[in-house]
């Protein structure tokens, strides 16, 4: 995998819809978030899409790429993004993806917000 071909992926997941995450995740992908939303996985993950607005835009910055198999790559970034009518959102991130079947799954995603 070309790591800019990762963020591609990355930034698909925050900016587009139901179908990137049909496209990106792993049925068994486990996702963190602050509360409300939680721990959510597999289908969880598709519902709390279709129940938020997506962002606008997403700034990644403090890049750091991995790839410790050739099946396995791992993202970490602090994240600024916006949707309309609210405050920026700041929050390092993480992302696991594994090569299933000669295609890019999301396997894990965390965030942590941090104040500015």
């Amino acid at each position: 995998m070309i790591d800019n071909d990762a963020w591609t992926m990355e930034e698909r997941l925050w900016c587009e819809g139901e179908s990137a995450y049909r496209d990106l995740v792993h049925p068994g992908c486990i996702m963190v978030f602050v509360a409300p939303l939680g721990i959510l996985q597999g289908s969880e993950i598709i519902e709390s899409i279709r129940q938020s607005p997506r962002w606008d835009w997403i700034r990644m910055t403090e890049k750091c790429f991995a790839q410790p198999s050739d099946d396995v790559m791992v993202l970490a970034y602090r994240a600024l993004a916006n949707r309309r009518e609210t405050e920026a959102y700041h929050a390092y991130c993480t992302s696991t993806y594994h090569a299933c079947e000669n295609e890019w799954k999301l396997v894990q995603h965390q965030q942590t917000p941090h104040a500015i």
